[in-house]
């Protein structure tokens, strides 16, 4: 079977998993704060300060909000609608997947990851869930795709701009960690091939465009609120969540382990596993890039402030398992 129509099949199959029966399931986790915000847009037109209970609401950037309100726009402001929004994430971020295992490996790796991430219980949970989460695994997958891509030979000219609004839509969901997550893996990729990816005009585009689709929204808020609410977000919502106690604090720093050995069954138990033998055996492809080396490391590194971090929650793992489930296609390809 092609690629392409496995995908598809794919596709297909996730989103008959997480369709039905969207709108029935009671709400769950921060799915209140993202439900009301957007029907807070719609209902008053004010698509630029985002509100909860009629009270401006500066958690988290707008993006998920929009596309919320844009699906009441269309369905109806039910919690069914909303979810579709991480629902079609979902279906990006394997396809996403897809094309970082083919960047990086083969096509049957790239379909067994995809597969992989597909049928892990954590992915299928929170694809149904209507937060922010998902969306940022979609953009986080992509952006580290397009940096591998701009590195190979014969990258389009568009490749980098393209990682810009990418990275920039990502800030626009979540704020800083949506740097965090692929900025590391771009920093291995930088330190591997030690030049820059193009040459200074598609940088600057790159940037350009980040800073329009991921700062525009900051902007329209200090032109009209001031640095308060500003303020707000990247201290409270994000320096605190780190280093104070205000959030999810008192989970130990090996929280993630059993966390993701819980979430991503069935796959889970063989990443160790996998993990020894590919390490001992992989070799560099014929660009001389170690793929699963890469893999392992990037998830290592973002598991770093992650555990150090006081606030630990389980979905902090979402963005990082296209990753981990290319590292487990890899080995069941590789097994003879």
């Amino acid at each position: 079977m092609r690629l392409a129509a496995a995908l598809a099949l794919l596709a297909l199959g996730l989103l008959a998993l997480t369709l039905p029966n969207l709108g029935v399931a009671p709400l769950e986790r921060a799915e209140i704060y993202f439900l009301d915000a957007a029907r807070e847009m719609v209902e008053s037109g004010d698509w630029v300060v985002p509100r909860y209970q009629g009270e401006p609401f500066f958690d988290k950037p707008p993006l998920a909000y929009w596309l919320m309100a844009l699906s009441f726009l269309g369905f109806g402001p039910e919690p069914g609608a909303a979810r579709l929004v991480p629902a079609l994430a979902a279906v990006g971020t394997v396809l996403a997947t897809a094309w970082l295992g083919l960047l990086l490996f083969d096509r049957r790796t790239a379909l067994a990851g995809a597969a992989i991430l597909t049928t892990t219980l954590a992915f299928l949970s929170f694809a149904r869930v209507a937060m922010s989460d998902m969306p940022l695994a979609l953009f986080s997958t992509l952006s580290v795709a397009l940096g591998v891509r701009a590195y190979r030979p014969r990258s389009p000219a568009w490749t980098v701009p393209l990682l810009g609004a990418v990275a920039g839509l990502g800030f626009a969901t979540k704020g800083p960690v949506a740097l965090l997550i692929p900025g590391l893996a771009l920093l291995l990729l930088l330190l591997r091939h030690r030049r820059r990816p193009c040459g200074w005009g598609g940088l600057a585009a790159g940037i350009a465009a980040f800073a329009v689709l991921g700062f525009g929204w900051y902007l329209l808020v200090y032109a009209r609120l001031g640095a308060e609410p500003l303020a707000y977000f990247f201290l409270k919502e994000n320096l605190e969540r780190f280093a104070g106690a205000a959030y999810d604090v008192g989970r130990p720093v090996w929280f993630y382990l059993p966390a993701y050995f819980a979430e991503g069954l069935p796959w889970s138990p063989f990443l160790p596993l996998a993990l020894w033998q590919l390490l001992r055996s992989e070799g560099p492809d014929p660009e001389g890039r170690p793929p699963v080396r890469f893999l392992a490391a990037w998830v290592a590194l973002v598991l770093v402030p992650l555990s150090l971090s006081r606030g630990k929650i389980d979905y902090y793992l979402l963005p990082l398992y296209p990753g981990v489930s290319l590292v487990l296609g890899r080995f069941f390809t590789a097994v003879p």
